[in-house]
């Protein structure tokens, strides 16, 4: 599967599941939304700087699904919290 391919099925099974939670209870929905956001980014950074220093077998795939990740709570967050 390519990297794109990746980044788009994780993305949107985290948005799902995001988006059923906000169906259920919208403040559990937000405040799961910012806590797994800013955990997925710190561990993508924190990740891509180890990798950057000593390279290490990780494949790129686990960085492409932690993209999407992050781009599917950000979707979530700017779409159902935004919402009118």
């Amino acid at each position: 599967m390519n990297r794109i391919g990746i980044m788009l099925i994780s993305g949107l099974i985290y948005f799902i599941i995001l988006s059923l939670l906000y169906l259920y209870d919208q403040f559990a929905g937000y405040l799961m939304n910012i806590i797994l956001g800013g955990m997925i980014f710190s561990v993508l950074m924190i990740s891509y700087i180890a990798d950057r220093i000593q390279k290490s077998k990780v494949p790129k795939s686990y960085f492409w699904s932690l993209w999407g990740c992050l781009i599917g709570s950000t979707l979530c967050f700017i779409l159902l919290k935004y919402s009118f």
